[in-house]
């Protein structure tokens, strides 16, 4: 993660500083390691938000012409409001209160349909969002292609998936019910496994390239993120801990925070960006990019 961070800084920054950061950061961890694992994941925070602060801090210094269009504001939205909603839906007791209390404040009646519809939703901005970074990232045709095709199917799983909630298990027969959720059981896990490596992997590109900027490390982020939420959720559920215990920890309050400020990371990133890298990066860019770092 430290040296995916120190690829966010600037190409000259990087040349100059990178080794010593490289260097320093090492140096850090290991006199860390002495106080136990607490003091290393603490000092290895510092240093990545360190590193992101003065990436951002670089390329403003740069004097990056920015820009806006109406498709990247739309993108940068949903990057920022739909994996957090989805998510939220399902893991943040916090969420839910909010959501009981505007309806008790609007005097409207909870009802069954009202969680698939949120997860849905998120779904589906969340797969709008991966599509407008794999527009930005420059992939080729070929590329761009194979990599939209893999937004579709795992965004398409991820975001059907919730449709089983709509099932009534009082009017369905048993059989039935047992096939809706076996098939939801495997949407969720192409979904999830599928965004989470499509963040990863994306975020991996993006970040080499710089494609949103100063921005460019909050889709790996994102991605990271949504592991640990996953493992979270994972080993909960392995040692048998309450849905309403798990949600309502704090390491699942940090998840979904953590969660949404990269998100808005993200949506930013995709929504204002340096000239150079808003739209379809050109071809010709990246190759000379490649050879000035060869």
């Amino acid at each position: 993660m430290i040296r995916a961070a120190v690829h966010a800084l600037p190409a000259d920054f990087r040349a100059e500083y990178g080794d010593e950061v490289l260097l320093v950061a090492r140096d850090t961890l290991r006199d860390a390691r002495a106080s136990g694992p607490a003091a290393v994941s603490g000092a290895r925070g510092r240093i990545l938000v360190d590193l992101v602060a003065t990436a951002a801090t670089e390329h403003a210094r740069k004097g990056f012409t920015m820009r806006t269009t109406a498709p990247g504001i739309g993108y940068g939205i949903a990057a920022a409001v739909g994996l957090p909603l989805y998510l939220a839906s399902f893991g943040s007791m916090g969420f839910w209160q909010l959501v009981e209390g505007a309806h008790e404040a609007f005097g409207v009646r909870s009802a069954a349909w009202f969680h698939p519809v949120i997860a849905i939703t998120g779904g589906l901005l969340t797969t709008i969002a991966l599509l407008g970074l794999v527009g930005r990232l420059g992939l080729g045709t070929r590329g761009g292609a194979i990599a939209r095709a893999a937004v579709i199917v795992a965004g398409g799983a991820f975001t059907l998936a919730p449709l089983s909630m709509f099932a009534d298990g009082r009017i369905l027969r048993n059989s039935v019910q047992v096939v809706i959720d076996t098939l939801a059981t495997i949407g969720w896990a192409i979904g999830v496994v599928g965004i989470t490596a499509l963040l990863v992997s994306l975020g991996v590109i993006a970040l080499r390239r710089r494609s949103l900027g100063a921005w460019s490390i909050a889709p790996l982020i994102t991605g990271v993120v949504l592991v640990a939420w996953v493992a979270y959720a994972a080993v909960s559920s392995a040692l048998g801990v309450s849905y309403f215990v798990s949600a309502g920890a704090l390491t699942a309050q940090l998840l979904i925070w953590a969660l949404v400020l990269a998100c808005a990371a993200m949506g930013a990133g995709l929504a204002i960006a340096p000239r150079d890298h808003a739209g379809h990066a050109s071809t010709r860019h990246h190759h000379v990019g490649t050879a000035a770092h060869a």
